[in-house]
């Protein structure tokens, strides 16, 4: 629990407490849980700024404010701020710590009592036994309505959406057979039903030609199911590739150090790309890729499609490598002249 995001008021509020703010006053949920990080230099645990100002003074929030697990880092300070319950539960030590507080000044009984006041109002007010009848069928419309208003489309270069009636479509990735729809941890739910797109494409009017696993999951290289793909991908028009990360790469307790994609993705990807060409018009669209035609059959040719004012694609991990190594180059000439 190291990490601290600091930042100004503008930058919290329009960038960060917007989508809250939207589920508390349209959600009206009854529990609220706190992250683990700092927000300049407080845990959001004991950030009264967060609980009392906004939370529950502007948003007029009624509920309780639970820890994350093993997220108090302090159990006085947290009560104080407004937190409600502590998890996992520290026994009696909790208690005394708070017990001893209240003797010492540094809490008022007042402070204590309307966090208890707060749990037992949510907890009075849940219905007993298994609760109302969930309507499965409903929750999945739903779920797929925020699905779709969730899509955003960055860029749309030489009109390639809405894909061709007619367009050949090769499906290529584990993830268009396995979805991945949530994270791993304790977070994880049972869901109900869960559509893929190879279950769903033979209801749409594309062409398609076939499916390629690409790569295996769990972050292994397979040169028999790149080979696969790439003979599935000579005999379509475009390719949609699904790609991501694994439930290993995100997970509860586990944090990336980079933004670059798994090896799998980019072994599965590079085959396609450097297969007959050292240069590629790939295009991205959200997490769909669309790879031509040319690229396949070697008439992709790298000087051809930059004089054609075609750009080249450059991640900013390349653009660091780069930066960095002609910086070394530099400091090495200069560094020779010197001693000369």
């Amino acid at each position: 629990m190291s990490s601290d995001s600091v930042m100004d008021e503008r930058t919290l509020r329009e960038m960060y407490l917007t989508n809250f703010e939207i589920a508390v006053k349209e959600g009206k949920p009854r529990a609220i849980m706190t992250s683990y990080n700092r927000l300049n230099g407080t845990y959001t645990n004991e950030n009264q700024h967060l609980l009392k100002d906004i939370l529950r003074g502007e948003w007029d929030w009624q509920g309780l404010v639970v820890t994350d697990w093993g997220g108090s880092n302090s159990y006085v300070e947290g009560v104080r701020a407004g937190m409600n319950l502590e998890r996992p539960a520290a026994g009696d030590d909790s208690a005394c710590q708070l017990l001893k507080a209240v003797k010492e000044g540094r809490i008022t009984e007042k402070e204590v009592d309307q966090r208890v006041s707060e749990l037992l109002d949510v907890v009075l007010s849940l219905p007993q036994g298994n609760g109302a009848p969930v309507d499965v069928e409903q929750q999945h419309k739903d779920a797929l309505e925020a699905a779709e208003k969730s899509v955003v489309l960055l860029k749309n270069e030489g009109n390639i959406l809405p894909l061709r009636k007619d367009a050949k479509v090769a499906v290529i990735g584990d993830f268009a057979e396995k979805p991945r729809y949530q994270g791993a941890g304790s977070s994880m739910v049972n869901a109900e039903r869960v559509e893929s797109t190879m279950a769903m494409l033979p209801g749409y009017f594309l062409k398609n030609v076939g499916y390629a696993q690409g790569f295996e999951r769990q972050d292994k290289p397979n040169a028999e199911l790149e080979a696969q793909a790439i003979a599935l991908a000579k005999n379509a028009e475009c390719v949609l590739m699904y790609i991501g990360l694994p439930e290993s790469f995100e997970t509860e307790g586990l944090d990336r150090t980079h933004m670059r994609l798994p090896q799998f993705d980019s072994r599965c990807l590079l085959s396609f790309i450097f297969h007959r060409s050292s240069y590629f018009p790939l295009r991205y669209i959200d997490n769909l890729i669309y790879l031509p035609r040319e690229l396949l059959d070697g008439s992709c040719h790298p000087f051809r499609d930059l004089a054609e004012g075609r750009q080249a694609m450059v991640t900013y991990s390349d653009l660091f490598t780069f930066v960095i190594m002609l910086c070394a180059i530099i400091t090495l000439v200069r560094d020779n002249k010197r001693k000369k």
